[in-house]
Parts: C-alpha cells; sequence; structure tokens
C-alpha cells in the first residue's frame, strides 16, 4: 500500500471522526434534553431517588476512580504484548474479546441487576449506550488526539472487522426495535458473541506495508 493511499485515508479517518463526535453530542442533546421522555420507563415515573452522598464527595471519589483507572489502563496496555507472547494468541482478541470483556464487566453487570429489577430503560442505557459511547465519541476522539500528537491513527480496521460490527449492529437494532424479546433471542445473542470470539482467536492482524 503506497503512502498516498495511506495519507487519504488518514485524512478521510479523521474527516469522519469530527462527524461521528458532532453525532454523539447531538444524540446526548436529544436524549437528555429535547426528547429524554423517550428514555424514559413507564413505571418510574414519579420515582424520585435521593442522593445517598454530597455531590462534593462524589466528584472526588470520581476523580480518584479516573486517576486509579488510567493508572491500571498502562498497566494493562503494557501486559498485552508478552500476554500475546506467552499464550500464543492474536492480538485482535485480544483487543477485541479480552480487554472489553475486562473493562465492561462492571457495566454488564449493572445491565444485568437493572434487567432482573425489571428496569430495561435503564438496562438498554448501559448495555448499548455504553457501546454507542465507544464507537461515535471515544475512537473518534483517540483519532484527533492522535493527529494532535503527530500520529496516524485511523478508522480503517479491515474488511472483517467492519463487517462483524456491521452485523452486530443491525442483529441487537433488530432485537430493541421489538417491544418484546424472549429466550430464544437472547441464546442467539451469546451463540453469535461466541462465534465471533472465536472468529477473533483465529484471525492474525493485517500489517500494511508502505
Amino acid at each position: 500500500i503506497n503512502a498516498e493511499y495511506m495519507g487519504g485515508l488518514t485524512n478521510l479517518s479523521r474527516l469522519l471522526a469530527a462527524i461521528m463526535i458532532v453525532c454523539y453530542l447531538m444524540y446526548l442533546w436529544f436524549q437528555l434534553r429535547s426528547h429524554s421522555e423517550f428514555f424514559e420507563d413507564e413505571g418510574e415515573e414519579g420515582e424520585e431517588e435521593v442522593p445517598r452522598i454530597p455531590i462534593l464527595l462524589a466528584l472526588v471519589l470520581l476523580a480518584a476512580i479516573m486517576i486509579a483507572i488510567s493508572w491500571l489502563s498502562d498497566v494493562l496496555v503494557a501486559t498485552i504484548q508478552p500476554t500475546i507472547e506467552d499464550w500464543g494468541v492474536s492480538s485482535m482478541f485480544i483487543g477485541f474479546v479480552l480487554v472489553p470483556l475486562i473493562g465492561n464487566a462492571a457495566e454488564m453487570a449493572t445491565a444485568v441487576l437493572m434487567a432482573l429489577h425489571e428496569k430495561m430503560g435503564i438496562a438498554f442505557g448501559v448495555a448499548i449506550g455504553s457501546s454507542i459511547q465507544v464507537c461515535c465519541f471515544v475512537l473518534p476522539v483517540m483519532v484527533m488526539v492522535s493527529w494532535a500528537m503527530g500520529g496516524h491513527l485511523g478508522l480503517d480496521f479491515h474488511v472483517f472487522t467492519t463487517v462483524s460490527t456491521f452485523a452486530a449492529v443491525i442483529i441487537v437494532s433488530a432485537i430493541v426495535r421489538g417491544s418484546k424479546t424472549n429466550w430464544l433471542e437472547g441464546v442467539y445473542l451469546l451463540l453469535a458473541y461466541c462465534m465471533l470470539c472465536t472468529s477473533y482467536f483465529f484471525l492474525k492482524p493485517i500489517s500494511h506495508k508502505i
């Protein structure tokens, strides 16, 4: 792949990243301000939760947790390459399966607990909102930060990753659009996830040579 093609791909990624950030900000405005009633559960109207801790203490704890997570992220990144060499697994399996599974463990537990308490609005918000945040905000911001630091991070994830992500979005969208679900759809989701995990386990990353 020549340098001109890679340069055009990088510029396209930066443009798309800016558009994705704008889309995510508009989504937040739609969800929190202009049409917040669409995201409220009917059974939770009139329920007001009393804060258990002062807001100042909550902000301090949030800042401390962010610092701890940043440090743990550095430790995690430093151990990825030795893990790949010791375990003999693909870096794509580590990046697309293990790291998200560990990093989103708390969110998945929260979504399951909310679903058990029949608070499906919160459960969907946690499960799907997190994915939307990563795809439409975190990743584009990383592209912009890389650009500011002189890097060339792009949005080219190759054919298999792009197709699998698109298929996952279609499957989840089809299930969410229905007003009801059942155990069979849950089994299908788990089987689809297992298929993706298995594929990433055997898939080897493709290196671009300029």
